[in-house]
């Protein structure tokens, strides 16, 4: 597991996309570790931003990468798209989903789950241990 905020995240992360050699990078948050990442993956990388999690805006250095190392940025908006897939399509996706996280191929990190009335004065200190997700229930 990578954690940005490590003091060690830059030569883990490192490691580990000499490792594995990812090809797609998924993002919710937007920042500048986001594209440090990014600019570090191999060659027909993409960017994918599903989100904007981050007061940080990233700043791209490295531009030759998008044309020398045919790597992309693109946006992925579900809300968009749910509407705009026909019906058996998203029923397919969610039942893929659904499946993986059932299997546990996918899972996804809980670091609390909170009552509505915990919410309010537990949520920030909970995320912030970046422990994962806090949901909240009724």
């Amino acid at each position: 597991m990578l954690i940005s905020c490590d003091k060690d995240y830059s030569k883990a992360s490192r490691a580990a996309l000499k490792a594995h050699k990812p090809r797609v990078l998924l993002d919710a948050v937007g920042d500048q570790a986001t594209a440090d990442l990014f600019f570090a993956m191999p060659t027909g990388a993409r960017w994918v931003s599903y989100g904007k999690m981050s007061d940080e805006a990233p700043t791209l250095t490295q531009m030759g990468q998008f044309i020398f190392m045919d790597k992309q940025i693109e946006g992925f908006w579900l809300s968009r798209w749910l509407p705009s897939a026909p019906p058996e399509r998203r029923a397919a996706v969610v039942g893929q989903v659904q499946k993986r996280f059932a299997s546990g191929q996918w899972s996804t990190r809980v670091a609390a789950e909170l009552s509505l009335e915990e919410a309010l004065e537990n949520i920030l200190p909970m995320l912030a241990t970046g422990q994962g997700k806090v949901m909240i229930r009724p």
